[in-house]
């Protein structure tokens, strides 16, 4: 990741969490972005509210979306590893344009991986 976009972007998110702005929905349109979330917040993380799309796919680093199961666990791990955090505070269900994109993510198990994150709750 270029050194001048950190220097950039971290002051700007620091910036607006100081403001007040805690609230943080990742639909990233390039997975360059969680690291920089992840360095400017890693004080404050228990302040902060990350919203992640399950079956966006950021797993090669920039946008793709999947209803595999695989893809989104590996997506959202990377997610969570750049991000510096082991919980998700919101969780939005991606890439649901057909009622068969549903039955598919229920096929392959991601609704079921959804569930059991929510079960396992944040540290909060």
């Amino acid at each position: 990741m270029p050194q001048t976009l950190l220097k950039e972007a971290i002051p700007a998110l620091r910036q607006a969490y100081e403001g007040g702005i805690n609230y943080y929905d990742l639909a990233a349109g390039d997975g360059k972005a969680f690291p920089m979330y992840g360095e400017a917040f890693k004080d404050v993380r228990i302040s902060i509210l990350y919203q992640i799309h399950f079956g966006a796919d950021y797993s090669k680093g920039t946008y793709g979306w999947s209803l595999n199961l695989d893809t989104v666990k590996r997506s959202i791990e990377k997610q969570l590893k750049e991000l510096r955090t082991d919980y998700i505070d919101y969780g939005f269900i991606h890439c649901q344009d057909e009622f068969s994109d549903w039955e598919t993510y229920r096929k392959n198990g991601v609704y079921d991986y959804i569930l059991k994150l929510k079960e396992q709750g944040s540290p909060k």
